[in-house]
């Protein structure tokens, strides 16, 4: 167990402490996107009363790259829209669209509806074939006495692509 424990942290400190500079200015994100790998890290725990340190309860990381439920692709639009499509067997199965604000000082950051939302996407690469995406939310919700949070980080990872 305490084998376990210590790489679940050494994972996540592995992602909390990357930071890649790969955004070339001279690319945008508007176009379609295809994901090509996707890692996704939960934890689970309460807030500490006294501390209100979060101390995590349990969590795990789950590689979802390749798996059978399918394509998905983000498509980027100039007027702050983006939409996830989800395809399987070449047939769209779902669409989603999503307002977003894009960070213009440092270009980096995609927040959901607003910059005070509580996702946001943190663009690490972005180049002319290429973008990485760091996604970071928390929920907070009460149990009794007892605060509670689950905490999902996704590392997803797109190349330009068209629709199947």
């Amino acid at each position: 167990m305490k084998k376990e424990l210590l790489i679940f942290i050494s994972i996540i400190l592995l992602f909390s402490c990357e930071k890649e500079e790969n955004i070339n200015p001279e690319f945008t994100i508007t176009g379609i996107w295809r994901v090509l790998n996707l890692t996704v890290t939960h934890e689970f725990g309460y807030i500490d009363p006294v501390s209100l340190n979060k101390i995590v309860t349990s969590g795990d990381t789950t590689d979802l790259t390749g798996t059978p439920t399918g394509d998905e692709y983000f498509q980027f639009y100039n007027d702050g829209v983006f939409s996830k499509f989800y395809y399987s067997n070449d047939s769209l199965v779902t669409v989603t669209h999503y307002i977003y604000d894009l960070n213009e000082t440092t270009n980096d950051t995609i927040y959901w509806g607003s910059s005070d939302a509580n996702i946001k996407y943190i663009i690490t690469t972005l180049n002319l074939n290429n973008l990485h995406i760091n996604t970071d939310y928390t929920f907070i919700s009460q149990n009794g006495n007892v605060t509670e949070f689950e905490r999902r980080r996704n590392h997803r990872q797109l190349i330009r692509a068209n629709f199947p």
